[in-house]
């Protein structure tokens, strides 16, 4: 028994495909669904490999939280300055509005994290960068 498992492990530590073939159903679902959920939420950077979720840490999911998202796509300069966007209420993540800063941020709702319409903060940037529109402006 001691030597399968030693060939087991070095067959796992070389590619998946060994265990993936003489695992239960059950078991390689769990995982395939575990890879596909830290996929999606961001927490590793591609699909390929199982290894990835080991490594996951803590970290991982803080770089996903709503502050930090804004401070990488440019909402805000500094860490401080976007949890006080999200707590005032100028951030909106799809059509809602959110007042968290450890809201959670999927990679398919990164791309719809914007200002909240009635904005000062949104009104100053698009006044600034000459994109303010006229209908906007007697709003």
């Amino acid at each position: 028994m001691r030597e399968e498992e030693a060939k087991a492990r070095g067959r796992w530590m070389n590619g998946q495909r060994y265990l993936q073939k003489t695992m239960p159903l059950w078991i390689r679902h769990h995982w395939h669904v575990n890879l596909l959920f830290e996929y999606n939420i961001g927490v590793i950077p591609t699909r390929k490999s199982l290894a990835l979720c080991d490594r996951s840490s803590v970290s991982s999911f803080c770089r996903r939280r709503l502050s930090t998202i804004l401070v990488k796509l440019k909402f805000a300069e500094h860490l401080k300055e976007a949890v006080t966007y999200i707590e005032q209420g100028h951030i909106r993540v799809g059509p809602e509005a959110v007042t968290d800063p450890a809201f959670l941020v999927t990679r398919n709702m990164e791309d719809f994290v914007t200002w909240v319409d009635s904005s000062k903060i949104k009104r100053k940037v698009l006044e600034y960068n000459d994109k303010l529109d006229d209908y906007d402006a007697m709003n």
